[in-house]
């Protein structure tokens, strides 16, 4: 009834965007042809750099300063011969790769 009561509070960490899991980076068509469209996760940075690279880890192609309307971004595949690739896109924060297959 009138009593006084003492609370205590345990020390916090705020979360922020870059704590949280980034989602996988998205390739459509997958298979590809001559282009293929990259769906960014929403934590990427409107200018980013992609690279295509073999599977070896040579690098095929590199693409600086695109930017993404609304998180994608469309590249033109020039003819590079078929087959298994890795594409890998950066912010300069935060860099996803994901498997690319190119058909001819």
């Amino acid at each position: 009834n009138g009593g006084l009561y003492l609370f205590t509070a345990e020390p916090t960490t705020a979360v922020t965007a870059a704590d949280l899991p980034t989602p996988p980076l998205e390739l459509a068509p997958n298979p590809a042809r001559r282009q293929v469209a990259l769906q960014l996760p929403p934590q990427f940075a409107p200018s980013v750099t992609v690279r295509i690279l073999s599977v070896s880890g040579q690098e095929l192609l590199r693409w600086h300063d695109l930017c993404a309307m609304n998180g994608r971004v469309t590249l033109q595949l020039p003819d590079a011969p078929r087959g298994m690739y890795v594409i890998s896109c950066t912010d300069g924060l935060r860099t996803q790769t994901a498997k690319l297959v190119l058909e001819q």
